[in-house]
This record gives C-alpha cells, structure tokens and sequence, in this order.
C-alpha cells in the first residue's frame, strides 16, 4: 500500500509540475516583460507590469505556498539577471528603478521597495536612488532592502535584516539597520546557489522536472555519474555509493548481484560508508515472527 501511494504521489507531483510550468510559460507570454531563455514559474506569480521589465535566461519564481509579487510602476525600469531564484512571499515594488545581478538568491518574505511612498515629515526625501543588487548574493528570508542601496557582488544578507545603506561585496551583513559582521572569503568561478561550476547548471525546467521525479533538491546541481568525489574550497560534497541486498522469503536467499544506486551525501545517510554494506537486518515479519516468538515461549518456559 505504501509503495502504492509512493508512486502515486510521485506521478501526481510530476503531473502537478507540469501543469505549473505551462501555466507560467503563458504567463509570461502575457506580460508585456521580457523574459530570456527557460523561465521556471510556477505556483502563485503575480506580475503587474506597466513599465520595461527585463528578465535574464532560467529565470526562477516559486510562488508556493505564499505569492510573488512584482510590481513595475509606468516609467519604471526592472533589470534582472541570469540564473536569478526568487522563492516565495517575496514583494517586489519598482517605482523607479531596481538592478539585480547574475545567480542572486532571494528567500522567502524578501521585500524590495525604491520608494518611500510617504513622508515622515514634511520635505521628507521618498527616492535615494536605485537599488542595485550586485552578482552572485544571497539575500535570505524576510530581508527589507530599501531605496538607495548597493549591494556588493558576493555579499550574503542574514535574515530579519533592513538594509538601508551600502554593503561592499564578498561580506556578511545583518541587523536593523544591516551593519557588516564579517568579510567573507569568495573566489572566482564560485557562487552560492552553485559552489563550483565544473559542469553549467542544469537549465531551470529541466532541473525542477528530475527534482520533482526523483525527490532530491540536489538532483538538477549533481555532478556527472563519472564524478565520484567533488571538493571544494570551504566545502564537501561525496557522492557516496550505496549498496543493497534483497532478502527474499526464508530459503530463498539474497541476490547474488547486489543493487547500487549513487546519491549526495546528506544527514539521512550520515554514518554510511562508501561501498559499505547494510549492516542492519529487516525486522522479521510474518512466520519469522511467529516462530521467533513461540521459540521464546518455550524457553522461557520452566523444565
């Protein structure tokens, strides 16, 4: 039964994204935004464009289970990079002005204004410039990046912050308002949504369509199946090989071909080594147990 429903709800979810990336595919034939090669929208995206929007090659929005909203006002100009990901309940209102870089990620409840909209008092300056967003950052959930600011290439935002003023790039930054905490040492051909381009990144629908189907976030940033080990600066991924014996009814044995399957190393096979074995047998089930157990009831038995 189980087996059942896990196939069940892995077809239903490819069904499911299908239909999500058709419906953003129209979506963004609607518009009048320009939009390059391999755009992933799915979920929620509501785009009001009134002014010049432009949005870079396998550009990513997942408005699930909170929409993205992104607002260009009439005159407004909207420039976005390539391999831009913008996650969910992210508020973005163009005014003015807003750049945004190449492979930049913006998390969950993300907001980006240029305007103040109104005065605190009277003569209140509302437009201090545009907001620029440099290549290759991180701006994590629940950030507020307000008009003016500049933000470095490389920089990483922490969460809950407000950015009011300039971050230089390659740092970390965070509070209310964003102050630098650390410098952060970046090198050339490494992003944060990528590590290390060996290989380009796998296209943004192609990437969604094996994570939907094989249920690993990691499917559409894996490495090619001759790779077994990638290091990287600051980071380690192993691809561990995992073996499998099938233990068939009593008297029928194991197979004498084992199966073999590749995967990311994560915390779910955390203690597994490369080529290891499973050492723990499957728990006994139907006469095993029955005579595991009437094989304990007679010894426990007195003589």
């Amino acid at each position: 039964m189980r087996n059942s429903l896990r196939v069940y709800f892995r077809y239903y979810d490819l069904a499911r994204f299908f239909a999500q990336a058709s419906r953003g595919y129209v979506t963004t034939r609607l518009t009048p935004a320009r939009f390059g090669r391999f755009p992933n929208i799915r979920g929620k995206v509501k785009l009001h464009i009134r002014g010049e929007a432009v949005f870079g090659e396998r550009f990513t929005a997942l408005g699930e289970p909170l929409a993205v909203r992104i607002a260009v006002a009439d005159g407004a100009r909207l420039t976005i990079g390539d391999h831009v990901a913008i996650n969910c309940g992210m508020s973005m209102d163009v005014w003015h002005e807003v750049r945004i870089g190449d492979k930049v990620m913006i998390a969950p409840n993300v907001t980006i204004i240029d305007d103040n909209r109104h005065e605190i008092e009277p003569g209140a300056k509302l437009y201090s410039g545009p907001i620029v967003i440099g290549d290759n950052v991180w701006v994590a959930g629940n950030v507020t990046i307000l008009s003016g600011v500049t933000i470095g290439s490389g920089a990483v935002i922490a969460a809950h912050s407000v950015v009011t003023r300039d971050i230089p790039p390659n740092c970390l930054a965070g509070g209310s308002p964003a102050k630098v905490i650390k410098s952060l040492n970046v090198p050339d051909g490494w992003s944060h949504r990528f590590g290390y381009e060996r290989n380009d990144p796998a296209d943004g629908l192609f990437a969604s369509l094996r994570r939907a189907f094989a249920g690993d976030p990691n499917a559409g940033l894996a490495s090619t199946a001759e790779t077994a080990r990638v290091v990287e600066l600051g980071r380690d991924h192993e691809v561990v090989r995992l073996r499998f014996y099938y233990v068939g009814l009593p008297g029928a044995g194991a197979t004498s071909t084992p199966c073999y399957f590749d995967a990311r190393a994560t915390s779910r096979v955390a203690g597994w080594r490369a080529g290891g074995r499973s050492r723990a047998r499957p728990p006994p089930r139907g006469r095993q147990a029955a005579a595991g157990r009437r094989s304990t009831s007679r010894t426990a038995s007195p003589s």
